[in-house]
């Protein structure tokens, strides 16, 4: 059985084109701020190239908790070996408890394959997302196929 202790944080890849960040992202901030304060964990962006700062603003107007920047060659534009290396790394190194990657085209094509990578889960198309504190486990609501 994992050791969830090992495990902190929850994560939003803040998807942005340069200039805006997508409102998903925001979305995703607003709604994993609700499960961090009932599951005492910290609730982190993160932004992968550069960014205005009034954009920055936005974002830690969600009430988030800290900022991971990662910009260089590769990450100006979105590029899907070089996000899901990235992804990979960070999650590797830093352990967080969850990531929460909005349901964009660009999102869909990364996401699973770090997931993959970390051979970890991967849900798409929740509905919902609830806490519990009895087992602190984050169960994901998925509509119901039809």
């Amino acid at each position: 059985m994992m050791d969830k202790s090992a495990y902190q944080n929850m994560w939003v890849y803040i998807e942005h084109d340069g200039k805006t960040v997508h409102p998903v992202s925001l979305e995703l901030c607003c709604e994993v701020r609700k499960l961090c304060d009932l599951s005492g964990d910290r609730l982190i962006a993160v932004i992968a190239g550069d960014l205005a700062e009034d954009e920055i603003r936005r974002i830690e107007d969600c009430a988030i908790d800290g900022i991971i920047f990662v910009s260089g060659t590769g990450y100006e534009r979105y590029n899907t070996e070089a996000y899901t290396n990235l992804f990979t790394v960070l999650c590797g190194k830093y352990r967080p408890s969850a990531v929460f990657v909005g349901g964009t085209t660009n999102g869909r094509d990364f996401a699973p394959r770090f997931a993959a990578r970390l051979e970890t889960g991967c849900t798409s198309d929740a509905t919902e997302v609830v806490y519990n504190p009895e087992t602190t486990d984050i169960e994901f609501i998925e509509p119901a196929a039809g």
